[in-house]
């Protein structure tokens, strides 16, 4: 985290805020269960996952005020620069027993999976505000603010299935999808504040413009 604060003039101020993250774990877990009825055994299941998971992430705050002579007029400019990303990888392991009323034990039933994931976020938001002194108490600010976020998404899993000769991997399609999204904003913003020592009033009227644009690639376009 960092603040940077620079001041040029009593009139003008500039501030910068950036905020860096990193965040990586490694999985090692097992899980074992077992259900029996009393003296039988029903069924039990042994479960191990691994793993390795980055997450980045990348933050920028710009803002920009300027004060005029007059006193209660400004002029403010605000930006915001996010970009997010990720790189998943881990495998599963699933072993499931089911046993017959006598005890017999059944075949047991492997899943061997492999997981891919990739992510991929930006967003940025930029806008202008400006403020005007209304008779004594009275202050107007009328805001513009447009903004937009995306959002690229990958992820693959694949079943490993033993054969004569080793392991073949096949794609799973139920669980395996890429999709894109993108969101577009524009907000309009009107402002009245009334302040005296004793009563505080205010009322915004806000107008806002959306499009939302999303893409899946697979397991179909839609």
């Amino acid at each position: 985290n960092l603040r940077l604060e620079y001041t040029p003039n009593d009139k003008t101020k500039i501030l910068y805020i950036p905020r860096f993250s990193a965040n990586l774990e490694t999985e090692n877990s097992s899980f074992f269960g077992k259900t029996t009825d009393q003296s039988n055994p029903i069924n039990q299941v042994e479960n191990k996952r691994t793993g390795n998971y980055q997450d980045f992430d990348f933050f920028n705050r710009f803002i920009v005020s300027r004060k005029f002579n007059k006193p209660g007029r400004s002029l403010t400019w605000r930006s915001i620069l996010h970009r997010g990303w990720n790189q998943d990888e881990s495998e599963r392991l699933a072993t499931s027993v089911f046993y017959q009323q006598t005890g017999t034990r059944s075949e047991a039933l492997v899943l061997n999976q492999q997981t891919s994931r990739g992510r991929q976020g930006n967003r940025w938001e930029t806008g202008i505000s400006y403020t005007e002194k209304i008779g004594k108490n009275g202050q107007l600010e009328m805001e513009y603010e447009i903004g937009n976020r995306t959002n690229d998404s990958d992820q693959r899993v694949y079943n490993r299935n033993q054969e004569d000769f080793g392991f073949i991997q096949e794609l799973d399609t139920l669980l395996t999808n890429v999709y894109f999204s993108d969101y577009l904003t524009q907000e309009n913003e009107l402002g009245y504040q009334y302040s005296t020592e004793k009563l505080k009033f205010q009322t915004e009227l806000q107008y806002q413009y959306a499009k939302l644009d999303n893409r899946q690639d697979f397991p179909k376009t839609f």
